[in-house]
């Protein structure tokens, strides 16, 4: 017993986190559940792959469904039922049936209440109350056999593969990569020609050279505002192919899917996801033409700031390391925000056009209150995460400034060595 207590607290390392995973699929949440308990065991399995592998039922899944299919999972599972004072004694995580209609994760417990991870809701924590009146008592404990195995099963696109599906974006891409060569090169050119004016055309009161220098940076100037406004009609151009061919084949995509698949789903879901394609499309573009931008400029800058202070370089890359290692510990979690403010802003979608659909329904029911208290709580979710999302980008544009201001005095520190030499 001493040993299992000592191999327990093994399996909560520091880096072990429970993932939520939300059900895409309305009789889907026994799989959701599953990928989150298999991802912190190690075995990262996706809820495509287990929605391929498993054929579940539109009725919903069982506990003995449950049991078979995370035996072919390689995990032990024991079934038990109990009291809500008993539920602290359970190996985290573990599966409760909620609701009579639903399974969660129970990821533990405070003073407070207990930690769920709910694939219709997110993670949320309960009260006592709220607990006593959701779970049912029935209880599925889970946790590794002597075959499981770590390994990653995921289905994921590829960029290339949507690019490749795009006529004539391997062209566009060319032209804005050439295009963004030439505008970076003529900025870097502009600064060259301000130091021959103030190293040598003022001091030797050189106005022939003054004017020449002057008409010169006039022709550059011009000259990159023109490729830019190339560059940016081209990319709108790369904006319009892409969004008419991804949201038509998408379109086309769910025309020919079975009816089976709109009978799981609800339509603002559905809704919700094809609209998202256009921010999908948006970003898309934009990380595109700002990753071959920030790319040419920052090579140009690493060579002048090589050829004019090597000691500046390794200032500017070391709190550019700082500034990335801090965005990848970050990043799990506000990929999981983005993915919770993608669910509930669907949840929200889904429930108002349900409510125009039923309206004469609801009318005649008298529940145009309660459908609009139901309304608002889920609409102030999805507000609370768009919140923290805000707070996220607000904290990274704080520090990103703050490195900077670091950085300027480490410039200053370095040219007053360099002056006092």
């Amino acid at each position: 017993m001493k040993n299992n207590k000592f191999i327990d607290k093994l399996d909560k390392g520091f880096f072990k986190r429970i993932p939520i995973i939300h059900q895409t699929e309305s009789s889907e949440c026994s799989l959701a559940c599953l990928s989150m308990i298999c991802s912190y065991y190690g075995k990262e399995i996706d809820l495509i792959s287990l929605r391929q592998q498993f054929n579940l039922s539109a009725r919903g899944t069982t506990l003995a469904s449950i049991k078979s299919i995370a035996a072919e999972l390689e995990m032990t599972t024991r079934a038990l039922s109990l009291d809500l004072d008993e539920v602290h004694l359970l190996k985290k995580p573990a599966i409760l049936h909620w609701n009579f209609n639903h399974f969660v994760v129970l990821v533990g417990s405070k003073r407070r209440g207990y930690i769920i991870h709910d694939p219709a809701r997110g993670r949320i924590i309960v009260s006592k109350d709220e607990m006593s009146r959701s779970f049912t008592g029935v209880a599925l404990e889970i946790w590794p056999d002597c075959q499981f195995k770590e390994e990653k099963v995921k289905k994921r696109i590829n960029i290339t593969t949507l690019i490749n599906n795009i006529n004539g974006i391997k062209g566009i891409l060319l032209k804005i990569f050439s295009l963004s060569i030439l505008i970076e090169a003529i900025g870097l050119l502009l600064p060259i020609g301000t130091q021959v004016v103030m190293d040598h055309a003022i001091p030797a009161s050189d106005r022939g050279l003054l004017t020449l220098v002057c008409i010169g940076l006039m022709f550059f100037i011009s000259l990159r505002m023109i490729l830019s406004s190339i560059r940016a009609w081209i990319s709108l151009i790369m904006s319009a192919l892409i969004n008419s061919q991804w949201q038509s084949g998408l379109f086309y995509h769910l025309l020919n899917l079975p009816l089976e698949y709109y009978e799981r789903r609800k339509l603002g879901d559905i809704q919700s996801r094809f609209n998202s394609l256009v921010t999908l499309q948006n970003i898309f573009t934009t990380s595109i033409v700002g990753a071959i931008i920030d790319g040419i400029m920052i090579l140009g800058l690493f060579i002048m700031m090589i050829i004019y202070g090597k000691n500046l370089t390794w200032i500017v890359i070391g709190f550019t390391v700082i500034f990335v290692l801090i965005r990848l510990f970050s990043y799990s979690y506000y990929r999981q925000l983005s993915e919770d403010n993608l669910v509930k802003a669907a949840r929200v979608s889904s429930y108002f056009m349900e409510t125009l659909y039923g309206i004469a329904t609801v009318k005649m029911q008298g529940m145009t209150e309660r459908r609009h208290t139901n309304w608002l709580n889920l609409q102030m979710d999805a507000i609370n995460t768009g919140i923290k999302i805000s707070k996220m980008d607000l904290f990274f544009g704080g520090l990103n400034g703050f490195i900077s201001a670091i950085e300027q005095n480490g410039y200053t520190l370095d040219w007053n060595k360099y002056g006092n030499r």
